[in-house]
């Protein structure tokens, strides 16, 4: 007879079986695997109004096939450093050394400034080493519904979850990246201005986040990655596909045939409508691009 903890892992395999069925082998699956991400503020009100336990967790309640979890990918280690506190907002400058205002009632953070937003300051910023195990081991800090929390690190993470979820890791792309450290006006601004500078950063920026993904694959119970990469908005790309492909495609082809060495999913999300560069992401080596428009 099956033991429960049998049953269970019988029941990861099957999970991990039907996302990698539908995202890498193109096969049919037994269904399609269900996953989905949710706004703090809408987790909030769905607890409320079905009286359940603050605790509840919404991929257990629904059984759902996949979780991402993410390790502390921020050029600092130390994630939050607090300026203000009030009880309307959160003001405070972040790992990659923006200056952050979260309020209570709005889901999206508000960016202010940033620290690097000079050419020069961005190609002297240094970063902590990708490897840096408090990355992985400790606790995350973030700001959530205008408070800072600790979340659990992301091995803890793994370890809790991996025996009933099939685990994605994620990390961010180039241009994810790097605007969060020099702004985005500055970096639509240089990617023309001073573009073989601009692209060295963007390399830096991806090799960092690239080995964070390596890592994050290393772990035992991580079984795909998420590339995070908003490079449009809903009528098009934020700046031309030639500069795309010249920037950044080869710094995520690069990320991509990396992760591909651990024959896993490799999931492409971006917002906006970036259909001009969709073949090239199917190129690269992505398997599935999730996008809104």
């Amino acid at each position: 007879m099956d033991t429960e903890k049998d049953k269970y892992s019988n029941d990861v395999k099957n999970k991990i079986t039907r996302v990698r069925k539908t995202l890498k082998d193109r096969v049919e699956p037994d269904r399609i695997p269900i996953h989905d991400f949710f706004w703090e503020e809408f987790l909030d009100r769905w607890i409320k109004e079905l009286g359940l336990p603050k605790d509840t967790n919404i991929y257990e309640y629904y059984d759902m096939d996949m979780m991402v979890i993410s390790a502390n990918w921020e050029p600092k280690v130390e994630q939050i450093s607090l300026i203000e506190r009030t009880e309307d907002y959160i003001l405070y400058e972040d790992g990659f050394g923006a200056t952050i205002k979260k309020y209570r009632h709005a889901p999206m953070q508000q960016y202010l400034s940033f620290k690097y937003k000079d050419i020069e300051d961005l190609k002297k910023f240094e970063y902590d080493d990708p490897l840096d195990d408090r990355r992985y081991a400790k606790n995350l800090k973030i700001i959530s519904r205008g408070v800072d929390i600790e979340l659990p690190s992301f091995n803890d993470q793994v370890k809790s979850f991996k025996n009933k979820f099939c685990i994605f890791g994620s990390v961010c792309e180039g241009y994810e990246a790097i605007w969060r450290i020099h702004g985005p006006e500055n970096s639509l601004m240089n990617m023309i201005l001073r573009k073989d500078e601009f692209k060295k950063e963007v390399e830096r920026i991806g090799d960092f986040m690239r080995l964070i993904g390596i890592k994050q694959l290393e772990t035992p119970g991580v079984n795909g990655i998420v590339i995070w990469g908003d490079v449009a908005y809903k009528n098009g790309m934020m700046f031309s596909p030639g500069l795309w492909r010249e920037i950044f495609k080869p710094v995520l082809k690069k990320m991509v045939d990396s992760f591909k060495k651990f024959d896993v999913p490799i999931i492409y999300h971006g917002c906006g409508n970036a259909k001009e560069i969709f073949d090239d992401l199917i190129e690269v080596g992505i398997v599935l691009i999730t996008h809104l428009k």
